[in-house]
């Protein structure tokens, strides 16, 4: 029989079991632990509490031991899980890691405060240890009814009750069983099924508590001040060495690990001139975990970014006109073409994100004017200019000035500086542009082949060029009309490759889709805000920008019932269409 050995967390480390009433939302916190293998502690020691003849021996035997932090999220005041908090695929840290049911509905979104939230009920969460192993022995459909957490690097998600990777479990990450008492908010931990070291699978013999900091917070087990969420004790800590803050100059991972930080438009100035797409994903993903965490300080201002981010010289860059097409999904050849085209607008909407952040940084609101250089005066091509790697803002001989008035005496009307929320809307945009970014390579890998297979195209960056002078433009063209052009040919694209049998594909085209909505969701909220402050009807000025920066009218069908849901009514785009056709995306 498998005895417990129990952990407890005892009230004054600054854990609270709300109750049922009061629960209203999930709780997260990093507890640090000590583990010890083949040690057999003595009865004694205060941090032990043990079940079971086998730990009274009064033995001081040589151990082992190592230090792991675990993430323990409270559900419900019935419903707890505790996982580690390194992602064991690449060594992301969890913590902010989206919490989703066992039908993939994020945790948060359904936060009540009545109690058990949908899958994560108190039966489900208090089988026997016995129980708990077979169904990790044979895979039993227990495992189903238990959430999960999404690494925030590469989307990979743990299931909370076995650790177990969504698709690849040869990915598991420890976990341990929390005991909960509803009536008086005990919590322990079981140690019966832990494994000290992360690359082994000798059993634990004892632990003991080391810290427990809650997530968003700054204090610690005894409510001192922590140094910071990424302490010298676990990150590796800053010790002022010249040679290591001329290396960590610029944002990079190793600097972030070593403690260092910058400001968030620094990040994306970073993000925007790197030009190995790999290494761009992986920025864009630390920066927003940095960011989530609380280890970025402020957004910053006075940043350069790039006119147009640099492509790998490893990329044909061809002119949108000239770019392959393929009319169906049927064939492989076509899928990859299909596929390699939305890799490519996802890598430059990763860009368009930081862009908007470095860019914008420190600024004011501006209405949009045509005192501004109108589209024709700002022609410049990216396909011939991206063999040119740029590190700062200066433009190609050929590009005009960063600013030009045909009008100086024209009044423009000037609003408040952009929120700091506006920026953190943004980084949330582009850490999912990184995300899909990486569904499409994988589709593309498992399909045989790879980024760079095919010509790219940057009709995307020619859009935030010709906006880069005001917010209130960009947002109007990039997020409110590309983006929301995407609404309309997501669910075409997405039946071709059903018609293909492909459903991979299909599972991640349609999630792409749906955070696509939040994000032309997210450019609508900000253009309406600031015509708000500045007292502009939203529509017109709409229709002042697109009318002045895009060319041609705005091709119907429309998706009109995701748009809507998006927050852009037909008020916005109808004007600005020919021949329009109601009915959705048919």
């Amino acid at each position: 029989m498998i005895k417990q050995r129990l952990l407890r967390l005892d009230r004054d480390l600054g854990i609270v079991v709300p109750s049922a009433l009061h629960f209203k939302r999930p709780q997260r916190y990093v507890v640090s632990l000590r583990l010890h293998r083949r040690r057999q502690l003595r009865p004694l020691d205060p941090q032990i509490v043990s079940e079971g003849d086998n730990l009274q021996s009064t033995s001081t035997s040589a151990s082992e031991s190592e230090d792991v932090d675990f993430l323990l999220v409270l559900l419900s005041s019935t419903s707890a899980y505790c996982i580690d908090v390194v992602c064991p695929h690449a060594g992301a840290s969890l913590e902010e890691g989206r919490l989703l049911t066992a039908d993939d509905v994020d945790i948060e979104d359904l936060a009540t405060g009545s109690g058990p939230f949908p899958s994560c009920s108190a039966a489900a969460n208090t089988a026997t240890v016995a129980d708990d192993a077979n169904d990790r022995n044979d895979g039993g459909t227990e495992e189903r009814d238990h959430p999960s957490i999404e690494c925030p690097w590469h989307a990979f998600r743990f299931n909370l009750k076995t650790g177990r990777a969504d698709f690849d479990e040869r990915w598991t990450a420890a976990v341990l069983d929390v005991v909960l008492d509803p009536v008086d908010g005990a919590l322990a931990l079981d140690l019966t099924r832990c494994r000290a070291a992360r690359d082994s699978g000798t059993a634990v013999d004892a632990a003991e508590v080391l810290k427990v900091r809650k997530c968003g917070s700054e204090r610690g087990r005894d409510g001192e001040e922590v140094e910071d969420v990424g302490t010298a004790e676990t990150r590796g800590g800053h010790d002022g060495n010249v040679e290591q803050d001329a290396a960590f100059e610029k944002p990079s991972v190793e600097g972030a690990r070593a403690g260092r930080t910058w400001p968030l438009c620094e990040w994306a100035v970073c993000v925007l001139n790197e030009v190995d797409p790999a290494a761009k994903v992986e920025l864009a993903l630390l920066a927003f975990v940095e960011w989530t965490a609380g280890r970025i300080p402020d957004v910053g201002a006075g940043a350069k970014p790039p006119d147009f981010p640099p492509r790998s010289q490893k990329l044909t860059v061809q002119a949108p006109g000239k770019m392959k097409r393929s009319s169906e999904g049927g064939s492989l050849q076509k899928r990859l073409v299909l596929l390699h085209s939305l890799a490519n607008i996802e890598l430059w909407a990763i860009d368009l994100a930081f862009d908007i952040i470095a860019r914008f940084a420190g600024t004011h609101v501006v209405a949009p004017s045509a005192t501004f250089a109108t589209t024709s005066n700002n022609s410049h091509s990216f396909a011939s200019s991206s063999s040119s790697s740029t590190s700062s803002s200066t433009s190609s001989p050929s590009s005009p000035p960063t600013a030009a008035a045909n009008d100086s005496t024209a009044p423009v009307p000037t609003g408040p500086p952009l929120p700091r929320e506006f920026f953190g809307d943004f980084l949330k945009v582009a850490a999912d542009e990184a995300r899909h970014f990486g569904y499409l390579c994988d589709r593309l890998a498992a399909l045989g082949s790879f980024f760079g297979a095919l010509p790219v195209h940057g009709a995307l960056g020619e859009s935030a060029f010709v906006s880069r002078h005001s917010v209130m433009d960009r947002l109007a063209i990039v997020h409110m009309v590309h983006e929301a052009r995407g609404l309309d040919v997501n669910q075409g694209t997405i039946a071709k490759f059903e018609r293909a049998g492909d459903a991979e594909s299909v599972e991640k085209l349609v999630v792409i889709h749906n955070d696509e909505v939040t994000h032309v969701a997210t450019g609508q909220k900000w253009f309406r805000w600031c015509c708000e402050e500045l007292g502009l009807d939203r529509y017109e000025a709409f229709h002042e920008a697109v009318r002045r920066l895009f060319h041609g009218t705005l091709k119907p069908p429309f998706n009109d019932a995701d748009r809507m849901k998006a927050g852009l009514d037909p008020e916005y785009y109808v004007p600005l269409s020919t021949n329009y056709q109601h009915g959705g995306s048919s």
